[in-house]
């Protein structure tokens, strides 16, 4: 009866047990970001990740801040890219950056960390910076209705980033900003401005001349033109041109390479990127153009594109290492050297010959540095990474059957550089290398005892504390009854022997 009754209340425990165990399943380090996304602005937008961790009491869930000692990691990323499995910064705070001139949508990855719990990285929402202006286009022309003259002035606004918001004009007879619906009609008007804003808040104000038919002077040359070069393309920047009569309409870019002159572009902003860059010489040229069709003389600016000669060396080969350490750029070229530039994870470009890999993680390295004959070498690459934590070895799980001993063991993912390889030692002495989590040792005799011992190495060469585990082998059958059987064969097999020769030959001594 009691055996029955015990019997019974088996099940019962076992559910309470499974109970028990899924109230617990939500327990565990849970961090948090905010703000979680952006939508368009023109600013930099600052985060912080929050670690807590889930626990439950009395049926009700609470939280409570991650313990003492806990790490926050993250990395920020494209935001139709994946998550990186190493490169993360250790903060519980950052900023999501972007370019000025630059349109950026990216997103953060993170994940929290303790000494006995870890979670799986998770994902912010978009964050989506424009710092970028909106362009407005403009054309004039002249109509002349019953005796009377008009301006007729079209306007467009147009914005490849957080698009635009609103497209206002406004003219000396206005006092106030008015929304721009379509074709304007103006009469004895000198002057007309427009102001565009895109939904990040960027905004740009144009004031605009409408005396275009008495105009015949030409606008005046743009200024300092400079050339530089950045991730592959061709950067103008000059000075802007300026027209007392009809103002400035925008700029015409023209490039000459190969014995070919080619327009390339118009642009009312004072820079333009070239991203079709031929090799060899290429001079660039820079026209103003007024509302009154005047054009101004050419600003130029030359160099020489090379896509063969690599004029900067570097101190560091790519790969991954354990300690901290500096970058050096270092540009040789038989013509002279003018300036290196370099940035780092799709950063600023700035100019230098040093870098200083400091923070743990992967790092995409570019640079470039120009002649002194305006050549300018192509954009190259490199990557370092840093790792000073050392992988975990756990669990060593020792085996014997037929075939020898065992060997299983477990070892966490790597966060940064990511394993390379697993050393086992038998007794002290290097046995084998191998990248799996197990190994079969077939070369051990009975009645011995070994010691077997794993180190985890990682790319960046850091290796985990030695895990240990000690295996005796049973004794082997004794061979004594053996030897005892074999030497009755003899003794017997030899008085048979003897007695075969006694019946052969009866009388012989």
């Amino acid at each position: 009866m009691e055996k029955a009754v015990n019997a019974n209340l088996i099940p019962s425990l076992l559910a309470i047990l499974l109970i028990l165990n899924c109230a617990h399943a939500g327990d565990g380090i849970h961090s948090h970001i905010s703000p979680e996304s952006c939508d368009w602005t023109k600013m930099n937008v600052p985060f912080s990740i929050t670690c807590m961790v889930g626990t439950h009491a009395e049926g009700e869930h609470a939280h409570k801040f991650c313990p003492e000692g806990t790490k926050t990691y993250y990395a920020i990323v494209e935001a139709d890219a994946k998550c990186p499995k190493s490169g993360f910064t250790e903060a519980a705070a950052g900023e999501v950056t972007c370019e000025e001139g630059s349109i950026c949508i990216k997103k953060v990855c993170f994940y929290s960390k303790s000494a006995d719990m870890e979670e799986s990285i998770k994902e912010s929402g978009e964050f989506k910076i424009d710092k970028t202006k909106p362009k407005v286009q403009i054309s004039i022309s002249l109509e002349e209705s019953n005796g009377r003259r008009f301006t007729v002035i079209s306007a467009s606004c147009n914005d490849t980033g957080s698009g635009c918001d609103t497209l206002k004009y406004k003219t000396c007879k206005t006092s106030r900003w008015i929304q721009y619906t379509g074709t304007i009609k103006v009469e004895n008007i000198e002057k007309i401005f427009f102001k565009a804003t895109d939904r990040a808040g960027n905004e740009t104000l144009i004031e605009k001349s409408l005396n275009i038919e008495s105009d015949a002077d030409n606008p005046t040359k743009p200024g300092a033109l400079n050339v530089s070069f950045e991730n592959g393309s061709v950067v103008l920047q000059w000075e802007e041109s300026t027209d007392e009569s009809s103002g400035v309409l925008g700029y015409k870019i023209f490039r000459v390479a190969n014995h070919t002159i080619e327009e390339i572009g118009f642009t009312q902003e004072t820079s333009f990127k070239d991203t079709q860059i031929p090799s060899g010489p290429i001079t660039y040229r820079v026209v103003a153009v007024d509302f009154a069709g005047n054009y101004s003389e050419a600003s130029e600016a030359s160099l020489n594109f090379s896509t063969e000669i690599e004029l900067t060396e570097l101190s560091h080969k790519s790969g991954w290492y354990r300690e901290p350490f500096k970058v050096l750029l270092k540009c040789v070229y038989a013509k002279g050297c003018s300036k290196t530039f370099f940035r780092i994870n799709g950063g600023k470009w700035q100019e230098g010959s040093e870098i200083e890999i400091k923070q743990q993680g992967k790092h995409a390295i570019e640079f470039y540095s120009l002649g002194r004959d305006n050549t300018v070498e192509q954009v190259r690459e490199a990557w370092f990474g840093l790792d000073t934590e050392a992988p975990k070895v756990s669990s060593l799980i020792l085996t014997l059957d037929s075939k020898g001993v065992k060997l299983r063991w477990n070892c966490p993912p790597d966060r940064q550089s990511g394993l390379a390889k697993f050393i086992i030692y038998k007794n002290g002495a290097l046995l084998a290398e191998t990248t799996e989590k197990s190994f079969l040792d077939s070369a051990i005799q009975p009645g011995r005892t070994y010691e077997y011992s794993i180190v985890a190495i990682d790319l960046a060469g850091n290796e985990s504390t030695p895990i240990k585990k000690v295996i005796e082998m049973a004794p082997g059958p004794s061979i004594w009854p053996y030897l005892l059987i074999i030497f009755l064969i003899f003794i017997i097999v030899g008085f048979a022997i003897i007695i075969i020769r006694k019946m052969k030959h009866p009388y012989r001594a």
